[in-house]
């Protein structure tokens, strides 16, 4: 009998391993979306419990409204900063003049004798950059709308799992702690940290944005770019976006300086990106992290950068996520050795 149960064991153990690699295989395209729509529910769950009560507890009204209001809170003042900003870039290029093939050549001669004076040799071919960027722009419509296909699909994706995550969270809560064995004190402690890990995590990248979008407008006004609380406000939305960054804003503006400006103009705006926006960036965001979530500055560092790498922007928060209930873990590890250890005496 015991020879029996054995077998059984095994087969069940081994079943389950197989079913477990299937279903992560099966929700393996979908995990990185999910992810985002957990940790956007965990945000907005207090936003949820409010807007329920004020619908008598409704849950399904209450959870649709919370996207709604998370949605024009988010899209309106998207939809109004891009219309300023297609308006200043508007002007921008009427107040260039590059409207006419004779206007290029002025500016390309314009380039190439500020560029002559420091290196001789130098030689640009404006309208030749124009049209290999026209024909790259031909060339790769079709993978942008594809690619703004799938992002609309993603975005799907989030917004349903978002709603039944905040419709039906305490039951799937309840579903998860019931199937994960341990105890419940060191549920809620993962639970816990995992909540704290999140909203460190956004709301300190919400802090840091603000902070480089100010320090950048700034920066934009000394060095003479105009339009600085315009640009300093894209800088703001720029640092939400991994691999770009607001020191990626600080190119253009630099060239516009070199064209129309000085090269010491260009060269204090480099001199501000690397000093103000890299010290921000790589100091200030992991100590709001770390003051959370007591994990080493470097760690969460490391952390965001590998979570980028392996995960994409949202990676910028699911690193820290990761790093931060590893630690949580070998604290509840050790609490239960504390624990054993002293019943043992």
């Amino acid at each position: 009998m015991s020879n029996i149960n054995n077998k059984s064991q095994i087969f069940f153990g081994v079943a389950l391993a197989i079913v477990f690699v299937l279903s992560v295989l099966v929700l393996s395209p979908f995990l990185t979306t999910l992810a985002l729509a957990a940790i956007i529910a965990v945000l907005l769950n207090p936003v949820y419990k409010s807007v329920s009560r004020f619908f008598f507890k409704n849950k399904t009204i209450g959870a649709l409204m919370t996207i709604l209001i998370a949605g024009i809170l988010i899209f309106v003042p998207v939809y109004f900063l891009s219309a300023q900003l297609f308006t200043e870039a508007q002007n921008s290029y009427n107040s260039l003049g590059i409207s006419s093939a004779t206007n290029i050549l002025s500016l390309n001669h314009s380039i190439n004798t500020s560029l002559k004076t420091i290196i001789p040799n130098v030689d640009v071919h404006l309208e030749t950059y124009l049209g290999d960027l026209y024909s790259w722009v031909i060339a790769n419509l079709g993978a942008f709308f594809s690619g703004t296909f799938d992002v609309f699909l993603k975005t799907l994706i989030v917004l349903i799992s978002l709603f039944f995550l905040l419709k039906d969270g305490e039951a799937i809560h309840k579903s998860i702690r019931d199937m994960i064995p341990i105890s419940g004190e060191s549920y809620d402690y993962l639970v816990k940290s995992t909540k704290t890990i999140i909203n460190s995590v956004v709301f300190g990248s919400i802090f840091v944005a603000v902070l480089q979008g100010v320090i950048s407008g700034i920066g934009f006004s000394i060095f003479g770019i105009p339009n600085s609380v315009l640009w300093g406000t894209v800088a703001t939305a720029a640092a939400f976006v991994p691999g770009f960054g607001t020191g990626a804003l600080f190119i253009p503006m630099m060239i516009y300086a070199f064209v129309y400006g000085s090269i010491f103009q260009v060269i204090g705006l480099l001199l501000w990106a690397m000093i103000f926006i890299n010290a921000i960036e790589t100091f200030v965001r992991p100590m709001i992290i770390h003051k959370s979530v007591n994990i080493h500055p470097i760690f969460i560092l490391f952390s965001i950068l590998g979570g980028i790498s392996l995960f994409g922007p949202v990676g910028s928060v699911l690193g820290p996520l990761i790093l931060g209930l590893l630690f949580a873990m070998i604290r509840v590890y050790k609490m239960k050795e504390i624990s054993i250890a002293k019943d043992n005496l």
